[in-house]
């Protein structure tokens, strides 16, 4: 099929047949080899026994990137009332920590957060930030969302009456504000922080791209329950190499005459930058990574996004470059979606 040329799709091993409620993750061929490794029974080894989670709620694999990195890829549904989220958060997060190889960990999920939680009931999104930041975690709407303001919700389902349970059904004019509405910020992208710096955020509840934060879904254009959300990532900068000088306290006269070429000659060296991009990381600045776990799932997709890779030198005493991060296109699209 058109997806399985583009991406390399991965599936847990043990899944729910029966529910038919489970994750993926779709990796762009644009971006990562085939070589892969699944770790779910690795994760779910670190959980304890009583944690809800089934078969087919979590996937993690490790892949090779094009760029000789490895990341570990991993989507997860949680609960209704999101109590097995913290818990296998804290799983992945060992698991790749106790890893014996460097690997970049990027996590998609439907944590099933909610605005307005309860203790050992349901999981409040204030409690889940302090969990996976104590973690040494962060989201994709660090700095993306102004601080003290709420995160923006990517549910809006409430009932009407047009449905058996009318116990459950909402006037219209009460849907943003009764307590029957599921309207929360249930969706989530994690990464190690320092790791990557978002960019741009951005959510689709009509399938065309576009956010109207006034109205409930699903509908007929847009069939699911979680919206699609969308985060642009850049690949944090190296510190950049410093150049040392010793400067000698006692002045010596010089001998014979300056060879000024040989001097030049030596300036430039330092002046060179200290690497350049390869030809293989030019090749891969104009493509993108997108991963997007949509009905409980992780999938990757086409995007527009670029990445620039830049390191160079300064001779000492000259001032710092100006940041470039504010800059970058970023290096790839990400989207989170998911149905509770």
């Amino acid at each position: 099929t058109d997806l399985s040329e583009r991406y390399h799709i991965f599936s847990p091993v043990k899944i729910d047949a029966k529910r038919d409620q489970n994750s993926l993750v779709l990796a762009s061929k644009a971006k990562f080899t085939g070589v892969f490794s699944e770790l779910t029974a690795s994760a779910i080894e670190l959980l304890s026994a009583d944690a809800p989670v089934s078969a087919g709620d979590l996937l993690a694999v490790v892949v090779d990137g094009l760029d000789g990195k490895k990341y570990v890829l991993a989507s997860f549904h949680g609960d209704t009332n999101g109590l097995a989220t913290i818990p296998v958060v804290e799983a992945v997060n060992k698991m790749v920590n106790g890893l014996s190889y460097d690997a970049s960990l990027i996590f998609g999920m439907d944590a099933n957060s909610h605005f307005a939680g309860k203790a050992g009931k349901k999981l409040g999104v204030t409690e889940f930030i302090e969990a996976f930041t104590e973690m040494g975690l962060s989201s994709c709407f660090e700095g993306m969302v102004e601080e003290g303001t709420p995160l923006p919700h990517t549910t809006f389902n409430a009932r009407t009456y047009l449905q058996p349970q009318l116990n459950k059904a909402i006037k219209l004019a009460d849907r943003e504000t009764s307590p029957l509405t599921d309207r929360n910020p249930k969706d989530f992208i994690l990464f190690k922080k320092g790791l990557f710096t978002p960019t741009a955020l951005s959510s689709d509840n009509d399938g065309s791209g576009n956010f109207d934060a006034s109205a409930p879904f699903p509908t007929l254009a847009f069939p699911s329950d979680h919206a699609v959300l969308s985060s642009t990532l850049a690949m944090s900068e190296a510190p950049e190499t410093q150049v040392e000088a010793t400067v000698e306290t006692e002045l010596k006269p010089v001998e014979g005459e300056v060879d000024e070429a040989a001097v030049e000659e030596k300036v430039a060296d330092v002046e060179e930058p200290k690497s350049k991009p390869t030809e293989e990381e030019q090749a891969m600045a104009g493509e993108t990574v997108v991963f997007v776990p949509g009905f409980g799932s992780v999938s990757g997709l086409d995007a527009d996004a670029l990445a620039e890779f830049h390191a160079s030198g300064k001779l000492p005493g000259t001032p710092a470059p100006p940041s470039k991060l504010e800059e970058s296109k970023g290096w790839g699209k990400l989207f989170c979606g998911g149905c509770s």
